[in-house]
Formats: C-alpha cells, structure tokens, sequence
C-alpha cells in the first residue's frame, strides 16, 4: 500500500516534510480515540487443542497468544 508519492527529482526538504505528514497520519489512525475498544469490550474463545475457555481484551484480536491451561498457541478471533 501506497501512503504517498514523490517524481523525481525531488527537494529533500520535501522528501523529509512528505515523510513527517506520512507518519503523523498514519500514527493518528491507529491511535484514534474512536478505534479503542472500551475495557468491558472483551473477546471469548476456546483453545482448540485443550478446550480451556479464555476472554481477553478486545485489543488482542488476530493476535497469537498461549494458552493459558496446555502453553499451546490460539489466535484471538477477530470477530466474535
């Protein structure tokens, strides 16, 4: 994915200001109040290997955790 585009030849100085606008956009989406899920937001699933039901927080979804019963990696569904 593109995030921006300079033609050659550029300016260095816009080379670096184009970078700076890049990353500050790019920071305030994924660190928008609005995309934060509340505390109460939590996840529930089970390990497919050991059954152990577990709830996380919702930020961890599509991340890979371990089971907290058999040590065994499960990914936190995204949706659920």
């Amino acid at each position: 994915r593109a995030d921006g585009y300079l033609a050659k030849p550029y300016d260095p100085d816009e080379l670096v200001d184009t970078i700076h606008e890049i990353s500050e956009r790019n920071w305030r989406r994924t660190h928008s109040v609005e995309d934060i899920p509340a505390d109460e937001d939590r996840v529930h699933f089970t390990c497919s290997d050991c059954g152990k039901r577990m709830k996380v927080k919702a930020v961890h979804r599509g991340r890979t955790l371990n089971c907290v019963n058999c040590g065994q990696p499960v990914i936190v569904p995204r949706h659920g």
